[in-house]
């Protein structure tokens, strides 16, 4: 059965299986599905600056497992204050 509000797949059987397809038709190469995980969860920490959104997100019990996608935010933290 589909998880409500799955964007590409209720199962990651099936989210594997989109994501390949999906791939294919950006003429990119397919880097797995934790790849995939991790951008998104890398991605929605730079854009709002929130762990616990990005846990949520990901369904991660813990926020100290989502820290690990946090570090590749800290450029945006160089960013912000390069020019205080």
């Amino acid at each position: 059965m589909p998880h409500e509000g799955a964007v590409i797949g209720g199962t990651q059987t099936a989210a594997r299986q989109r994501l390949q397809v999906i791939t294919q038709r950006a003429e990119t190469r397919y880097r797995g599905w934790h790849a995939f995980r991790h951008y998104a969860g890398t991605r929605l920490v730079r854009q709002t600056g929130s762990l616990e959104y990005a846990a949520r997100h990901l369904g991660h019990s813990s926020i100290e497992t989502t820290r690990v996608y946090a570090k590749w935010s800290d450029q945006a933290l160089d960013e912000a204050l390069a020019d205080w």
